[in-house]
């Protein structure tokens, strides 16, 4: 049986598909001056976008992914392993999903080897995560 100290940590986050109509790529670079001026979003290619494997790509609203980034980031940083599940997607291996998040929890959601929880966006802040990941 795997000790809690080498498992990994798991955060959970709600994903979308990726629909590359809704012009998100061209606001995202422009100055928020900018952003009232009408611009039509740029049309690629029609269909979804695909992955290596051919499925849809996914991807995380800006907060969540913003919070998973710095979540990942700080706990490379300090040596910790975190695994990633969209809660939106079917799972390949067992069912975490189900295990750890109800329709309560606030995504993203980090659960430690030892089922500690920290749970919304107003905790993925560095020093929170910082505090939260070296417990673990």
């Amino acid at each position: 049986m795997a000790t809690a100290a080498s498992r990994p940590f798991l955060l959970f986050a709600g994903g979308e598909p990726d629909r590359r109509d809704d012009g998100m790529a061209i606001v995202s670079n422009l100055h928020r001056a900018r952003v009232f001026v009408q611009i039509p979003p740029k049309r690629r290619e029609e269909g979804p976008l695909l992955d290596a494997n051919g499925r849809p790509r996914w991807h995380f609203r800006t907060e969540q992914g913003s919070a998973v980034r710095l979540a990942v980031e700080i706990a490379k940083a300090m040596g910790k392993e975190v695994r990633v599940i969209d809660v939106n997607r079917p799972a390949t291996e067992g069912d975490p999903v189900d295990r750890y998040v109800t329709a309560e929890t606030h995504l993203p959601v980090l659960i430690s080897p030892d089922g500690r929880r920290l749970e919304g966006l107003e905790s993925f802040v560095p020093s929170r995560l910082k505090r939260f990941l070296a417990l673990g």
